[in-house]
């Protein structure tokens, strides 16, 4: 197949938090010029990554804004789904015209957001899905630790770019990232759902990490109750995922080593967590098409709860140190 790609693409990553620090700078390692745009990495000169694939330190060009950054053949999106970020502000800087947008994010429907907001826009980007099945956590602004897992599974939002996806699917395997092309993007969508879903809630609402979640009779079965809820969402558009599908999510829950989800280490922080683009869509899919959903929207009900606390917290504080 003739190559789609430059030879040696320049790639920025918007929003390098752990997941996006990670996996740029494993193409960064295997040779292609990346630049990383984050508040936190801003004043990093060097990133130290301990993983089970490898561990190394490499030198790092970071910015705390993509205005300050280059424009790049693919552009990896890993910034957080929040109501009050503007993504597409961030991303059109470092776009070049017909560029790649790879979006590493959760939650469903991110790639339709970004198409209907490029439609009329002469950058005409080609908006590719990435989903990242792993546990990465950012230690500080220089070290990122891989814990477990690590997948990749990429895919087109539109079936006739599906050549080009599976190209940054090889580019990433041959950076030594594990990585899959899927041919039905939506569906992988919904798989990666069904883990955000359970586990990311319910780690914030019981404090706890995915152990003792999976290990407990009662919380591994109310996964599974939430799980088959984001099932019911996806069968309305004829996507079937089986029992099978989430019986293997919870196992390999089980398997892996305990892990504090992203959704949890935010709320610890004091942090907005993603629960608009998690729990909020898939309710707002399931009722245009009268699913009803009882858990998520407990689920996201509660989450709201903790999370308008923390907003008051936050604000709590900064008017003390003001």
């Amino acid at each position: 197949m003739r190559s789609l790609l430059p030879d040696s693409p320049s790639v920025a990553v918007i929003g390098a938090g752990a997941v996006g620090a990670f996996y740029g700078s494993m193409l960064q390692r295997y040779g292609l010029p990346v630049a990383y745009m984050s508040a936190t990495m801003a004043k990093t000169k060097y990133l130290e990554v301990r993983s089970p694939w490898a561990n190394y330190t490499l030198p790092v060009q970071c910015f705390a804004s993509s205005q300050q950054m280059e424009p790049a053949d693919i552009v990896i999106v890993s910034i957080k789904a929040l109501p009050d970020l503007d993504p597409f502000a961030l991303v059109r800087p470092v776009l070049k015209k017909n560029g790649i947008l790879l979006l590493l994010q959760n939650g469903i429907n991110q790639e339709e957001r970004y198409a209907a907001h490029f439609r009329r826009s002469a950058l005409r980007p080609v908006i590719l899905g990435g989903l990242a099945f792993t546990c990465i956590n950012r230690i500080s602004a220089k070290r990122i630790d891989h814990i477990d897992y690590g997948m990749v599974k990429i895919g087109a939002l539109h079936a006739e770019q599906n050549p080009l996806a599976l190209q940054v699917t090889e580019l990433f395997q041959s950076a030594g990232i594990q990585s899959e092309f899927v041919p039905k993007l939506r569906r992988a969508r919904y798989e990666k759902l069904l883990w955000n879903a359970a586990y990311n809630t319910l780690s914030v609402l019981l404090q706890a990490d995915t152990d003792p979640i999976v290990s407990n009779a009662q919380t591994a079965d109310l996964s599974l109750r939430i799980m088959r809820e984001i099932q019911a969402v996806a069968a309305a558009e004829n996507i079937k995922l089986s029992n099978a599908t989430l019986r293997d999510m919870l196992d390999r829950t089980k398997r892996m080593r305990p892990y504090k989800t992203s959704m949890l280490l935010d709320y610890e922080a004091g942090r907005p967590m993603e629960i608009d683009i998690i729990l909020g869509e898939p309710i707002r899919m399931a009722r245009k098409r009268k699913i009803e959903v009882p858990h998520l929207q407990m689920a996201h009900d509660l989450l709201q709860f903790y999370d308008r606390r923390s907003a008051i917290r936050r604000e709590t504080h900064s008017k003390k140190k003001s």
